[in-house]
């Protein structure tokens, strides 16, 4: 008789796990046997330990200091975890726990005091995403916005470049110099160059320079003349040496080399020529002084 009591304790008890550990009032609505002491009991009998407590206001949760309240109201306020942890920490029940929180800080404070973010009533998470993706679009547009002004600057030595400007020769130096790091539809694009052209001028740079060792020579003349020669004096040295070369050859590869003179800024013309009579040393005795002889005369 035992032995299968044993069994129907056992066999209850995997039913009982089953059914995910509902309330010993539920339970015992549900089964209908046994009484309520019988059952915690068997579960202490299974499980030593196991078995969770719950708490009420007359335990003794009201000896706990002063001290423990006030760290516990904290807990619940900050909301760090739940208030049923925070209850089960300390060894309450909840409703204990909102007892303390009203003693201390009054019924019109609320029991959690984080921020919580609230989105648009519209805001879905489609729209989300496609404003973030939007906003990644133009950090990349701008990036690259910024890479082509630097590395224009470094090829063409003017801070005030302006993309628009640039020639063919220019833009394809600097679609090769980016290339790595951009696609070559963004560069052309952002550029405004067509991509027939950038294969044509990338394949003329690509060609041998056949007024390189004219670039040399042009060059070394005028650091020697102190930058001070312009294209038409550079030709008639030239010309003067034995080159046959045009004009125009001399004037596109100096501009090519930024082979700039400098020229002194033609001061505007003016007529005035400062104050003719020399300035009083005080112009307060002066004016006493006509204010006198005014008043005398």
């Amino acid at each position: 008789m035992a032995a299968s009591g044993r069994r129907y304790r056992l066999a209850w008890f995997e039913t009982l796990l089953n059914d995910c550990q509902l309330l010993l009032g539920w339970t015992i609505k549900a089964v209908g046997y046994p009484c309520r002491g019988k059952l915690s009991a068997w579960i202490d009998d299974y499980e030593p330990g196991g078995r969770r407590r719950v708490l009420t206001g007359n335990s003794s949760a009201g000896t706990r200091s002063k001290q423990q309240k006030r760290t516990a109201v904290i807990d619940l306020c900050s909301r760090g975890e739940s208030a049923r942890s925070v209850a089960q920490k300390v060894g309450a029940s909840r409703q204990t726990l909102y007892d303390w929180k009203n003693q201390q800080l009054g019924r019109e404070v609320p029991a959690s005091m984080t921020r919580r973010r609230e989105l648009p009533p519209t805001a879905s998470r489609d729209e989300l995403e496609r404003e973030l993706e939007a906003l990644r679009s133009d950090v990349k547009l701008l990036q690259l916005e910024h890479d082509l002004l630097t590395k224009a600057n470094e090829l063409v030595k003017d801070l005030g470049i302006d993309l628009r400007l640039l020639g063919n020769r220019e833009k394809t130096l600097l679609v090769d110099a980016l290339r790595p790091t951009y696609a070559l539809p963004e560069l052309l694009t952002r550029l405004e160059f067509a991509r027939s052209s950038y294969f044509y001028h990338r394949s003329l740079l690509s060609l041998e320079d056949r007024y390189a060792e004219l670039r040399h020579t042009i060059a070394v003349l005028f650091e020697t003349k102190r930058n001070c020669y312009g294209y038409r004096r550079i030709h008639a040295a030239l010309a003067r040496g034995g080159e046959q070369v045009s004009e125009k050859v001399v004037r596109r590869l100096m501009k090519q080399e930024q082979l700039i003179v400098t020229t002194a800024r033609r001061r505007r013309y003016t007529s005035y020529q400062g104050e003719l009579d020399p300035a009083p040393e005080n112009c307060s005795i002066v004016i006493s002084t006509l204010q006198s002889q005014t008043r005398n005369g």
